[in-house]
């Protein structure tokens, strides 16, 4: 089937938007997700919860803590994403461009190889992505500094694509 120019020429302008609208939301993901592991990180488990009366409560897999427990206090990588996307928007997979973004910019950094494409994963190729940022998060020898350090050069990336515009996309809408 093919594609009248209008159609081409809408189509052509929406995919521009739609992955500004990704990166805007990686970023803001991010910019929580940060927040909270500055404030709190933790390995070995999503995320400590405080409730109102001053009672902490771990969460890890599988916990049945309903969310809305408490405030997050702490919380390993994956996690802080989960609560940076919350904290964003309440639709479903919020996180998964900022968690995308993450594994690619810890890839890049091990010198390992990037799907540049940065099309979405599928949803078990994006689980396989967030638990391989779990087990970086909870290496041993991992650091606060460095899990923070991550989420801000993933940030700085994003914040350097947005602001700069592709000569195709320019001559589309242009």
């Amino acid at each position: 089937m093919s594609l009248s120019l209008p159609s081409r020429r809408w189509s052509a302008e929406r995919q521009p938007a739609q992955e500004q609208d990704r990166r805007q939301q990686a970023l803001a993901v991010l910019t929580g997700a940060r927040s909270v592991v500055a404030r709190g990180w933790l390995q070995g488990a999503w995320y400590v919860l405080e409730a109102p009366n001053g009672r902490r409560r771990t969460i890890g897999t599988g916990s049945l803590t309903p969310r809305g427990y408490g405030t997050v206090e702490q919380a390993c990588l994956v996690g802080a994403v989960v609560e940076g996307a919350r904290r964003y928007s309440s639709e479903r997979g919020a996180g998964g461009p900022a968690l995308d973004e993450l594994w690619h910019t810890l890839r890049e950094a091990q010198g390992r190889p990037v799907d540049v494409s940065r099309r979405a994963p599928s949803p078990v190729v994006r689980q396989l992505r967030a638990l391989e940022l779990i087990h970086w998060n909870d290496a041993a020898e991992r650091t606060q500094a460095e899990v923070v350090g991550l989420l801000d050069r993933a940030a700085d990336r994003l914040a350097r694509e947005a602001s700069t515009v592709n000569p195709v996309d320019a001559a589309v809408v242009g």
